[in-house]
């Protein structure tokens, strides 16, 4: 029996969430992510991350509460400015 468990054991089931999160966000905030110049969008992550860490992460009671999904769409929109480009809306 192998006991051996690997983070991409995970992957295609967290991909399935972070897919449904995805869906839930754009119909709430469209195509907002790519308005934001890539400043702008640095300073939207770090005060996500920030209100995310002093609302839910150092609230010892919260723990469980923290918006594992939302983060690593934030961190996907990280990647997508990094590692691709045409992602930015022209403007009007």
């Amino acid at each position: 029996m192998n006991d051996e468990i690997l983070l991409e054991d995970f992957v295609d089931e967290f991909a399935e969430l972070m897919k449904a999160q995805l869906r839930v966000d754009h119909k709430r905030w469209g195509d907002e992510w790519r308005k934001r110049g890539i400043w702008h969008c640095d300073q939207h992550q770090v005060e996500r991350f920030d209100d995310w860490v002093h609302e839910k992460y150092l609230d010892c009671v919260h723990l469980s509460d923290f918006p594992w999904l939302k983060a690593a769409c934030e961190a996907m929109i990280g990647w997508i400015r990094e590692e691709n480009t045409g992602w930015e809306l022209e403007d009007d």
